[in-house]
């Protein structure tokens, strides 16, 4: 607690929350940086770069922020028990052919990303140059994958695709901005379009998060339940998620239960991963500790 609300105050003169987060945004490799942040006590704030080509109202594409609002789709339906964790796809996709060893994969490898599918050797959602969701679930339904399900964890965007198109087959009606995002080019991968206050009252529902339990994790200790990361380094978030497009990056972080923030720029980093990490971590040492009462700002 401490560290947080010192880094807070030693990131702008003014030492406001407003203040150290604009400066949070202004990155060499990033530009028009905005981001809508708060709690679920109802204090919300905005912040953006010296200035911004959008408008505050700006519908923007969030890419694979959308991974979150469907794996909290696919685990509203196990908690009501219509789907359960697991279960394998050949049991689910009743309408395709499914590889023996792909039908094997369960819900949860799906979710969390360990169902071997390798985007590095092959990414069927680009196959064909514009993106196509639907046809990526084909493809990987349809072939081995890549590496045993269960023993690594491999971040997949057809893997999400292949979970959109059980949202698209399941009888339970979608929120109209989870059905619109499915059944885009991008689909359960990367189809949501979303201003950012719209984006962050769509995940502050989601608070707080759901954890999944798992003995795999990447090399840093992260792993992902819903859809989210699930980080345990010092000066973190405990939760967060990435979304890029070409041209585009998008931020969410939370600390699972409180506090939470949606970021949005524009560029091209060369390491988007890196540039998504740091610029996360800058973002997050601002985020307010508030004890007295609250009002909101946005």
């Amino acid at each position: 607690m401490l560290f947080l609300v010192m880094a807070a105050s030693s990131c702008s003169s003014d030492r406001s929350e407003v203040g150290c987060m604009r400066h949070a945004l202004g990155q060499e490799e990033l530009h028009d940086g905005q981001a809508v942040f708060g709690d679920r006590r109802g204090v919300i704030d905005r912040a953006h770069a010296s200035w911004s080509a959008f408008g505050r109202d700006a519908v923007l594409p969030m890419a694979s922020l959308t991974k979150p609002l469907i794996a909290e789709e696919i685990r509203l339906r196990i908690e009501r028990g219509q789907f359960s964790l697991d279960t394998p796809l050949a049991a689910l996709v009743k309408d395709r052919r499914v590889d023996a060893e792909t039908g094997a994969v369960t819900l949860r490898q799906l979710i969390q990303h360990q169902a071997g599918f390798d985007r590095a050797a092959s990414d069927p959602l680009f196959a064909g140059g514009e993106p196509d969701c639907e046809f990526a679930a084909g493809v990987v339904l349809g072939r081995n994958p890549e590496f045993p399900p269960g023993e690594r964890i491999i971040y997949s965007n057809a893997g999400y695709c292949v979970l959109g198109e059980l949202l698209k087959s399941d009888a339970t009606p979608l929120p109209p901005h989870v059905d619109a995002a499915v059944r885009s080019p991008l689909g359960a991968a990367g189809g949501w379009r979303s201003s950012l206050s719209d984006a962050y009252a769509v995940f502050q529902q989601m608070l707080p998060l759901h954890s999944m339990p798992t003995e795999i994790s990447l090399p840093d200790g992260s792993y992902y339940a819903y859809a989210w990361r699930h980080w345990s380094k010092p000066g973190y978030p405990e939760w967060s998620h990435f979304g890029r497009l070409p041209g585009a990056l998008a931020i969410a972080a939370t600390d699972g239960s409180d506090r939470l923030l949606v970021a949005y720029f524009k560029g091209d980093p060369k390491d988007v991963d890196a540039t998504a990490e740091s610029v996360m971590k800058k973002m997050w040492a601002c985020m307010p500790i508030r004890n007295a009462e609250h009002h909101q700002r946005i």
